[in-house]
């Protein structure tokens, strides 16, 4: 009956409902339920799916490393490592929306591929 509340019948002594009505109210919550469930499931795979991106870039930033020593003293090495501490710091303390991790994800990964091929020329 709390749920009346919430469709605007405060005092439930004046409340008198149909079966239809009854088997509205029913519905609609089965149909948030489902959708909640539906946007937990979704949020869970975009989370899941940003972390193992996040993943990839941070150990392809780290073979860069490994492989041109010098690589370790580039401007950009290091403002990509402050970049993924930082954005792996925000997504799990959970301050960051992952939609918009995804972005930063797909940036950073972008920027090691330019550092690589910095590093390639450089030894060419």
């Amino acid at each position: 009956m709390k749920v009346l509340n919430h469709f605007g019948f405060p005092f439930l002594e004046r409340v008198r409902l149909q079966q239809r009505d009854l088997a509205f109210i029913q519905q609609w919550g089965s149909d948030l339920e489902v959708q909640l469930q539906q946007q937990q499931q979704h949020s869970f795979e975009q989370q899941t799916a940003v972390g193992m991106a996040l993943t990839a870039v941070a150990r392809q930033h780290k073979m860069l490393g490994e492989t041109w020593a010098l690589a370790q003293h580039h401007l950009g090495y290091q403002q990509i490592q402050g970049a993924l501490y930082l954005l792996e710091t925000m997504m799990n303390d959970n301050r960051c929306q992952w939609d918009l991790a995804q972005v930063y994800v797909q940036a950073l990964q972008g920027d090691v591929e330019a550092l690589v091929k910095q590093c390639e020329q450089a030894i060419v």
